[in-house]
């Protein structure tokens, strides 16, 4: 209650142009709809990127068809992008290292500035099994229709546009893991952003679902959340938990919205400082009560028995 009737002065908000493409799973890999979702990018993006004010515009997680870092196509689309409307981009991509041993996969976040060059990278570190990798790949690849393993990022990236407090991007359902969302505030971010492909989900509920764990990451750590989603539901998420939506799921467009950043001399919350420590302690207690309870119990109906 004193979070919510005695709020902290927080910074001067940062003005989002969040992209919803609107790209169907069954479309979104097929190699002759690549021009058309590229196409659909820049129409969306073009647009925002007339609206004065813009700081940042944010495609969802692999908006792009392919791997940025090795297709022509998208990164010029990128570039072209970037520098017209002089505004940086935040683009859900697919990356690739290539190292001695071979290639490295990654689900990635690049942030390219507005001479369209990349200004930093995020590698996702949660992975979803059997969707971006195999576990046990020995046994059990040959029951699975994937050829190849994703690797998890090093750790959180803090990203910034130029003037604007420092942010850290949640990859898919990084959102629902909450040391996460604590470890990039612990490191500095002062407000998330969310990319991700809900489709695979489509039509169901789940979407809706999956915001409601990303409001328990702001309230946790008393920062504001940026979402920006293949079909939704794109929205941003104060520092409260008080959700704006503009754009209904399943629709293509982009919305225009602001959020404040947490300040930076306030007090981290208990749950950024201790994590999950008060419920452990709840845990431990219960634990205990209960053995207690039980063995008292043991213990009257053998002493119950002796006498009768």
């Amino acid at each position: 209650m004193n979070a919510l009737f005695n709020r902290p002065d927080f910074d001067e908000p940062i003005t989002l142009a969040l992209v919803q493409p609107n790209i169907p799973q069954t479309e979104k890999w097929d190699a002759q709809k690549d021009r058309e979702i590229r196409a659909t990018l820049r129409e969306l993006t073009d647009a925002a990127s007339r609206i004065d004010g813009i700081d940042l515009i944010a495609w969802p997680e692999t908006a792009v068809p392919d791997f940025v870092r090795t297709s022509r196509d998208s990164y010029d689309l990128i570039r072209q992008l970037t520098q017209a409307g002089g505004t940086p981009l935040l683009v859900g991509t697919m990356d690739v290292a290539f190292l001695e041993s071979g290639r490295i996969y990654y689900n990635s976040s690049m942030l390219f500035g507005p001479d369209g060059n990349e200004m930093a990278k995020y590698d996702k570190q949660h992975l979803v099994p059997f969707g971006e990798y195999v576990p046990f790949a020995g046994l059990l690849r040959k029951f699975t229709p994937l050829d190849i393993d994703f690797s998890h990022g090093d750790g959180n990236t803090l990203l910034s546009v130029p003037g604007r407090p420092p942010f850290a991007v949640l990859i898919c359902f990084e959102d629902t893991v909450a040391p996460l969302s604590v470890n990039a505030v612990r490191a500095g971010a002062r407000w998330l952003i969310n990319q991700t492909n809900d489709a695979w989900f489509d039509p169901s509920a789940q979407s809706e679902q999956h915001l409601a764990h990303a409001v328990f990451r702001c309230v946790e750590n008393r920062v504001p959340m940026a979402r920006c989603c293949n079909t939704g539901v794109t929205s941003i998420i104060d520092a409260f938990g008080f959700i704006r939506r503009n754009l209904d799921v399943r629709t293509k467009g982009f919305t225009i919205g602001e959020l404040h950043p947490r300040p930076k001399n306030i007090e981290a919350t208990f749950y950024t400082r201790h994590g999950s420590a008060f419920g452990k302690v709840a845990v431990i207690a219960g634990a205990t009560a209960l053995f207690v309870l039980r063995s008292r119990n043991r213990k009257t109906k053998r002493t119950g028995s002796e006498n009768g």
